[in-house]
């Protein structure tokens, strides 16, 4: 079995950045209430726990921020969130890779683009707009900022891109590519993601998501934002997030993660998309006792990254997290 050392975390999500905004979040164990959006006029509004910077935006130099769309400042600010605290040292720019992983890309941006063309022609498309829409911005974003020097590679897909991305940082580190892997993840909402669910009525009636009712379209969009400093495991070593292992589920956008210590609690990253049902009750019919979190942050093709940071929280503080219920919080309608 081959895994990876976790040094060190960071997240943006619609619990605000950083991982202790996301343990406060588990903590208090009621879902979040989401921003209502209207995709279209006359259409009805779409629930969306969008991601918050708060603070945390400071830690990206102002000249520098306003050069980024929002998908590329909220990934930069979790993977300086993740460098802070992995406190490396003596490690060199060239021996650091990143690896992104990334359902929908910067697809805000690259609608604006598209609108830049329709309202001023093809060539007055705006330079600016196109560079940021193209899915490695983020990866060049990151590398920049952080002075990374080594392999870059960007990973998209619908279904399971994090756990894909996850692998190939662990074949870095097993090949001796890199000494550290940056494995981040970067999905925000468009609303263009938005339109169909709100048309079709695939929301349950008091517009809340639940993980754990595999039998129904529950999903409400969400932003997620996350980093993970990885190396090899060194013998005797004890890294303060625990270790990430394979095997990896791949596909349907699932993942079993190793980190279900000593097989005491399975996390599953199921967001009520009911299509992935069937494959979380194969997990959940092992008799282990499961959890899922997802109502803290939506769903995503990348949303299953925040289940692996929760469940280093868990095992690191050695505490467990009460499964949010739809119906603790006021659905903000």
């Amino acid at each position: 079995m081959r895994g990876a050392a976790i040094l060190g975390l960071g997240q943006v999500s619609a619990a605000g950045a950083g991982v202790d905004a996301l343990r406060a979040a588990l903590r208090d164990g009621r879902p979040l209430a989401p921003e209502w959006t209207r995709c279209f006029a006359d259409e009805p509004a779409v629930p969306v726990l969008r991601a918050r910077l708060g603070e945390a935006e400071g830690l990206v130099d102002r000249r520098s921020a306003r050069r980024l769309d929002d998908l590329s400042l909220k990934a930069l600010v979790a993977s300086t969130l993740a460098f802070e605290d992995a406190h490396l040292e003596a490690v060199e720019p060239e021996r650091v890779g990143v690896v992104l992983a990334t359902g929908y890309g910067g697809l805000a941006t690259s609608f604006a683009f598209l609108d830049d063309i329709i309202d001023k022609g093809d060539r007055r498309g705006s330079p600016i707009l196109f560079a940021s829409s193209v899915h490695g911005a983020p990866t060049s974003a990151i590398s920049q900022a952080l002075d990374i020097r080594g392999p870059t590679m960007t990973l998209s897909g619908f279904a399971g891109p994090f756990a894909e991305g996850l692998c190939l940082a662990i074949d870095w580190l097993d090949t001796g590519e890199v000494d550290v892997a940056l494995l981040a993840t970067a999905d925000g909402f468009h609303e263009a993601l938005g339109y169909p669910m709100g048309v079709e009525g695939s929301f349950p009636p008091d517009r809340r998501l639940r993980p754990l009712d595999l039998d129904r379209d529950t999903a409400v969009p969400g932003e997620t934002f996350t980093a993970m400093v990885l190396a090899r495991p060194r013998e005797g070593e004890a890294p303060r997030w625990g270790f990430v292992d394979e095997p990896v589920l791949l596909g349907g956008g699932r993942l079993e993660s190793a980190l279900s210590k000593e097989g005491r609690l399975l996390f599953l990253g199921a967001a009520g998309v009911a299509r992935q049902g069937p494959a979380y009750r194969e997990l959940a019919a092992t008799g282990l006792p499961v959890a899922a979190y997802s109502s803290h942050w939506g769903s995503s093709p990348t949303a299953e990254a925040l289940t692996v940071v929760a469940a280093a929280l868990s095992l690191t503080h050695g505490e467990g997290y009460p499964v949010p219920e739809a119906g603790d919080a006021d659905p903000g309608v």
